[in-house]
């Protein structure tokens, strides 16, 4: 079978740019616009999960966000994750605490140590999903440097496991549905059953 070369005229090439432009153009603006715009409007495909070996501790948090593990072998905290935006005005942390004493008493003591200046104050219980603990909130500074501060304490076994986290009351709505998804997600070791006698 021999080769044989195929020269189009210049009618038909153009004619086949043409068409080329018309089919292939479109596609490509399509292929490269719609992701764009399917992840700006989908935050939950955005978050990433933190997965702790040690303590057992999980959350979501979103993409970019800078996380940062520090893990103790002795003292009252266990485990301490701090998760923080790009450019640092929203962040927080996610400790596990050995606490010996009630959370009220210590939520307590915490406030008589809390620098001045602070307003707002709520401490409650609080259920979060099958989590139920306590929230303590309250706010500090004025004007477009005033924050919001949200804590919560649940109590699994002998650990307290507590989601703190602080926002600009400027963007408020933004980051409060950021952390209630974080806070929903938060999850820890099930409740050790004491084994019965026998068993």
């Amino acid at each position: 079978m021999s080769g044989k070369l195929v020269v189009l005229g210049r009618k038909k090439l153009l004619w086949t740019i043409a068409l080329l432009a018309f089919v292939v153009a479109p596609l490509m603006v399509v292929t490269y616009s719609v992701p764009v715009v399917q992840i700006s409007d989908n935050e939950a495909e955005m978050m990433m999960t933190y997965s702790s070996e040690k303590e057992g501790v999980k959350f979501i948090y979103p993409q970019g966000w800078l996380l940062k593990t520090e893990k103790y072998s002795d003292g009252d905290i266990s485990e301490n994750v701090t998760f923080s935006n790009p450019d640092g005005s929203a962040h927080g942390f996610v400790q596990v605490m050995l606490l010996k004493q009630p959370i009220p008493e210590y939520i307590g003591q915490a406030q008589k140590s809390m620098a001045p200046g602070y307003d707002s104050l709520q401490f409650s219980t609080k259920k979060v999903g099958e989590k139920s603990g306590y929230m303590l909130a309250y706010a500090r500074g004025t004007g477009d440097a005033r924050i919001i501060a949200a804590e919560y304490f649940f109590r699994q076994n002998e650990k307290v496991y507590r989601f703190s986290c602080f926002y600009p009351e400027s963007q408020a709505e933004q980051y409060q549905k950021i952390f209630k998804e974080m806070l929903i997600s938060l999850s820890y070791p099930a409740e050790k059953v004491p084994e019965k006698a026998g068993e």
